[in-house]
């Protein structure tokens, strides 16, 4: 048997960035709202489907959110702000979008990881491929961008973090929150409800949404403390 390290990609491309790429990863019409997007923490990326916190930082007040929902290229189906500091927000989403970005994690089996920040004239991308297939995933980015665009930042064997959601949650936080995803509280429409959380766990409609609630503060206070 033949074995193959992981290792982390961080990508930078730069320089007079070549608008495709924004359309591969499907940001290309997000800018008009925004100047800055980062992706914080990825719970799921599969089928189409993004679920994750992300930052974004707007071009002016007068831009909400909500506003993004009107975006019909940007497969946003759910939004759900968690804080704001002037134009910054950082949101909770759900995307369900085909393009070619997906096509590159589905058919080259790689995993997306932070940091991932997008402009529009920079991007900062980090993935975790086998070493087999490093120079798959580069080919497939140089095909958009030249090599004086792009810069290989790092490549480094991946390492087990113990500041993982799992061990920064109570066992009934983690417990509440992992039944939650899986079951579609998330989803649009949700195929589960708070009330039925509730019954699911014996405890309050109240006590749901504050378990809830704290988990997402703790998940966004480990992503800022690293």
């Amino acid at each position: 048997m033949v074995c193959f390290t992981m290792k982390k990609i961080i990508l930078e491309i730069t320089k007079n960035l070549p608008q495709v790429i924004m359309e591969v990863v499907g940001f290309k019409s997000i800018f008009k709202y925004i100047e800055r997007l980062e992706v914080l923490h990825i719970y799921r990326y599969d089928n189409n489907n993004l679920i994750a916190l992300q930052k974004y930082r707007f071009r002016t007040a007068n831009y909400r959110p909500k506003d993004l929902l009107e975006i019909k290229d940007l497969g946003l189906e759910y939004i759900e702000v968690l804080t704001r500091k002037g134009n910054e927000y950082i949101v909770f989403v759900k995307t369900h979008k085909n393009n070619e970005f997906h096509r590159l994690v589905s058919d080259f089996d790689i995993i997306l990881q932070t940091p991932l920040i997008f402009s529009e004239d920079y991007i900062k991308l980090s993935v975790i491929s086998h070493e087999d297939q490093l120079k798959r995933v580069l080919n497939f980015f140089y095909n958009y961008a030249s090599k004086d665009n792009m810069k290989v930042l790092s490549i480094m064997p991946i390492k087990y973090d113990i500041n993982s959601v799992q061990s920064i949650l109570t066992d009934k936080q983690w417990t509440i929150m992992n039944y939650a995803v899986k079951n579609g509280y998330y989803e649009i429409p949700r195929e589960i409800s708070s009330e039925q959380l509730s019954e699911e766990f014996g405890i309050s409609v109240s006590a749901v949404h504050e378990h809830i609630r704290k988990s997402l503060l703790k998940i966004l206070n480990i992503v800022f403390n690293e």
